[in-house]
């Protein structure tokens, strides 16, 4: 039985609305490393977007490479494979490829040419050894940028033939009588997003998502990244999967469980393609936590953000998001907020205001539209005002009416920092 666990999308040294999540990812990785070594681990795969910029910072990568010695020294047996992600930038995932190559970590982050201008299709193949002799072959596979996969009509047909000529080119090499996992960072068509996570969506730049079928069903297991929910690729692909990301990426992910998948694959080439996926839940270290009220019911959310554990806000203490229904302009409802946070172990991350339901008679009198969401941060004067005339006129304000609008604003603020010194 060959024992693999598949992880992605750890997103090293992202801060989470300016706050840091190096404490997060240390547990994580502390988690992920113990898990390796209880489930005796062949092999780790790392499906793309280790790092959450192209150029991290020198503590995320001092982190990841401390991951790296750590779990290759307790399990001195297992391999590791490394992808590259959207996030990463490749040729940087890749520089210390030939020392990590001594400790059996296997980083593929770019697509290189021949120089008969082909593809080098046969450095994607990485063969997982045992006594010698390789038992299974990975398939490693980064996220594909344009001109990294050959022409076609539709980006799905690129990355299909791209993923053919690979598993190909394995076979013509190692023969068919071998187990072989294929990794990816991509979205597959009919896989879930999650609401309010913009970073999915930035996934092969605005082109449709690939179909599940561009994975041949000889593999014995797809390890994708990309998506930061862990599930299925499609209902009717079991081993194709998406691991999920570690931790929450954004408020919609507050009641996720995150896990990674344990994959067993047996040796035998009569049923290699019957893998059994066990997912295993990670630490949660953070909660993230919405609160929800309106201006004329202020006391009671008061009330709730004051209930949070007294003390000073630690790298631990929970994010918190404050959903508020406003009826009328609260320029001074953020500080309100700020205030009934003090002293709180909370981080606050944003105050959402939306414009609450109120009688058909008010709506009409104020020009207000029910149900529209705004950030307090564009709750400026002339956002308002512009806002405000375009639903009452149904167009947008004059030029002319901007311009006085701005000069009278500008000599208000003038005024009252006068007043003020």
């Amino acid at each position: 039985m060959i024992k693999v666990i598949h992880t992605a999308d750890w997103h090293l040294g992202q801060t989470f609305f300016g706050y840091d999540r190096e404490s997060e990812h240390r547990i994580f990785l502390d988690s992920l490393r113990r898990t390796v070594s209880e489930h005796n681990t062949d092999l780790l795969i790392v499906a793309g977007d280790v790092f959450d910029t192209p150029n991290p910072s020198s503590s995320a990568q001092k982190l990841f490479f401390e991951f790296l010695l750590s779990v290759t020294r307790d399990n001195p047996n297992l391999e590791v494979v490394i992808t590259a992600g959207n996030h990463d930038s490749g040729m940087r995932l890749e520089a210390p490829s030939a020392l990590l190559e001594c400790f059996k970590v296997h980083v593929v982050g770019t697509v290189r040419h021949l120089d008969d201008g082909t593809t080098d299709y046969e450095r994607h193949i990485i063969p997982i050894e045992r006594d010698g002799k390789p038992v299974c072959l990975v398939l490693a596979v980064p996220y594909l940028r344009s001109g990294d996969y050959p022409e076609a009509a539709t980006y799905g047909e690129g990355v299909g033939a791209f993923y053919a000529s690979v598993l190909a080119t394995a076979k013509e090499k190692f023969g068919d009588k071998i187990p072989i996992i294929a990794t990816g960072h991509i979205q597959t068509a009919g896989a879930a997003l999650n609401d309010g996570d913009r970073s999915e969506r930035i996934i092969v730049g605005g082109l449709e998502a690939v179909p599940s079928s561009v994975f041949d069903k000889s593999l014995s297991y797809v390890a994708l990244g990309h998506l930061h929910k862990a599930q299925r690729a499609s209902a009717a692909r079991e081993n194709v999967r998406y691991s999920g990301s570690p931790l929450p990426m954004s408020f919609a992910e507050r009641d996720s469980v995150k896990s990674v998948c344990l994959v067993e694959i047996p040796e035998s080439e009569d049923n290699f393609t019957e893998t059994k996926t066990t997912a295993i839940e990670t630490p949660d270290p953070v909660r993230l936590v919405r609160v929800e009220g309106d201006t004329r019911h202020l006391d009671e959310l008061l009330e709730r953000l004051a209930s949070f554990e007294e003390g000073k806000a630690d790298e631990l203490s929970p994010f918190v998001e404050v959903t508020v229904g406003i009826f009328a302009p609260e320029p001074m409802l953020r500080a309100i907020i700020e205030r009934a946070l003090e002293g709180r172990k909370a981080r606050l991350t944003r105050i959402e205001a939306v414009i609450a339901k109120t009688e058909e008679k008010d709506n009409e009198e104020n020009g207000i539209q029910d149900n529209v969401s705004v950030d307090l941060r564009r709750m400026t004067p002339m956002n308002i005002a512009l806002d405000t005339f375009k639903r009452k006129y149904n167009h947008s304000m004059p030029e002319s009416m901007k311009k006085i609008l701005l000069e009278i604003i500008a000599q208000s603020q003038k005024t009252e920092q006068e007043r003020e010194a």
